[in-house]
């Protein structure tokens, strides 16, 4: 039997770490393919400087020269706060359980101001693109319902496909979601919504175990998938800013914040544990008010 080599910095604690990510946690595999590959990306610039070889021994000043690395490299902001994040949760794993007596990373933080706010569709926009496909055919039909259930729901691409017709109940407007690390959460469906879910249903009498959003061929509609058909609109729309399907959701979280709706309900909708997360659409309709403020304000200017 063959035995896999483990690099130098994946000792027991790095292991028992990913462990507690999989079974307490409750991690998606993606979200620990990537805490693992962080986790190496840190312990391949530790090796290569050698500044050592264990995760578990580094002290602050370790992770700020890391940090200081990763600032000059030509990545993606996103990129480098993941990575602060997931070596942040590996030192705060630490010292909870005792492994360490302090934590290294607790006054290491990262966030750049020119970070790019999410892409946002006005109302008018959404409701032009929604109203694309022709609804005289079951394509036409389905791409419909997909359009207003991404928008009504706040649904990502990932949770819309593996949705099926028992997961929603059409007598009370409401849809059962798989989101992330497996938690299911259940979310409103709007008027529009549940009138075009309707009409795409009865071109399929599907059972309730069946997907709700399907192929040509009668097979679930991937991720994938619906990105290939949301970019098949665009060519035909009017509107020429980037559409994708978290366009949808990030444009159903302003919308709402925009004509009042609290935070956390706009939290519990889009399924964020954090509202540190949620946050980030305060800044988008915040500048939607600073723009009416300055137009009407008689004091603006």
């Amino acid at each position: 039997m063959k035995t896999v080599e483990c690099l130098p910095w994946q000792s027991d604690v790095y292991r028992k770490f990913l462990q507690y990510c999989r079974y307490e946690r409750d991690f998606s595999e993606d979200t620990l393919r990537a805490y693992r590959s962080d986790l190496d990306h840190l312990g391949e610039f530790i090796t290569t400087l050698e500044i050592g070889d264990r995760l578990e021994k580094l002290q602050e000043s370790d992770l700020h020269r890391y940090l200081a690395w990763l600032r000059e490299q030509s990545l993606a902001a996103s990129t480098v706060e993941r990575r602060v994040a997931t070596f942040k949760s590996f030192y705060r794993f630490l010292f909870r359980r005792e492994i360490r007596e302090d934590n290294p990373a607790e006054d290491i933080s990262f966030r750049d101001r020119r970070r790019n706010l999410p892409t946002v569709w006005s109302e008018k926009e959404i409701e032009i693109f929604i109203l694309l496909p022709d609804t005289k055919t079951t394509a036409g039909r389905r791409d419909r319902a997909l359009f207003e259930f991404l928008y009504s729901t706040a649904a990502r691409v990932s949770e819309a496909s593996s949705a099926n017709w028992g997961d929603y109940n059409k007598l009370n407007g409401q849809v059962k979601l798989l989101g992330k690390g497996d938690k299911e959460r259940v979310v409103p469906v709007g008027p529009p919504a549940r009138e075009a879910l309707g009409n795409y249903r009865e071109s399929l009498l599907p059972e309730a175990n069946e997907p709700m959003f399907q192929n040509n061929r009668g097979n679930r509609l991937t991720s994938r998938g619906i990105r290939y058909i949301i970019d098949k609109y665009q060519s035909l729309c009017p509107v020429t800013k980037p559409i994708s399907p978290h366009v949808f959701r990030h444009s159903c979280a302003t919308h709402m914040l925009n004509r009042g709706a609290d935070l956390r309900v706009v939290q519990e909708l889009l399924g964020h544990t954090n509202i540190s997360t949620t946050q980030i659409y305060t800044h988008v309709s915040t500048d939607r008010l600073k723009k009416v403020y300055d137009k009407a304000h008689p004091r603006a200017k």
